[in-house]
């Protein structure tokens, strides 16, 4: 895998999330679409946008009715939620990156691999911060159904 450690700023986020399955079956393709659209009508879609999915629980422990992901758009001090997104700030710090592009039901395994391949021999352990997806200057080809995006592990010294 061709990870690079990274540190990566506090971002303030509006964000809208959803509650159940991650991947196949699930419904993080809609709330992309549907958050895109907010995304454009309130003109905040600019070049250099980044956009980030945080995925919180982890599918092997977590019931697939209760994990939760959050699309999230970098936004500056003053912006104000409204009824559809709400707000919050992502700490920084540093993170092992790796590229991704592939379906949404590949990335499952290239975190599953971050996770029980690369980290184990890195010299590293995960710290209690949100795992990222980076996406700058999203788009999403729903005809090639594929993604591109960083995965972002949180890690500190052992």
């Amino acid at each position: 895998m061709p990870v690079k450690i990274r540190e990566i700023p506090p971002y303030r986020v509006a964000y809208v999330r959803h509650v159940g399955p991650y991947g196949e079956g699930g419904r993080i393709g809609t709330l992309w679409i549907n958050f895109e659209r907010w995304v454009r009508a309130h003109g905040l879609r600019q070049p250099g946008t980044l956009t980030i999915g945080i995925g919180h629980d982890a599918p092997a422990i977590a019931a697939p009715e209760k994990l939760r992901y959050d699309a999230c758009l970098v936004v500056d001090a003053d912006f104000k939620p409204d009824r559809f997104v709400n707000v919050a700030d992502l700490p920084g710090g540093k993170y092992a990156v790796v590229p991704f592009e592939g379906t949404p039901a590949d990335i499952s395994e290239a975190w599953e691999k971050l996770w029980t391949v690369w980290l184990p021999g890195s010299g590293y352990q995960p710290e209690d911060r949100p795992c990222l997806e980076l996406r700058p200057d999203f788009e999403t080809s729903s005809a090639a159904g594929r993604l591109r995006c960083e995965l972002c592990l949180p890690i500190g010294p052992l």
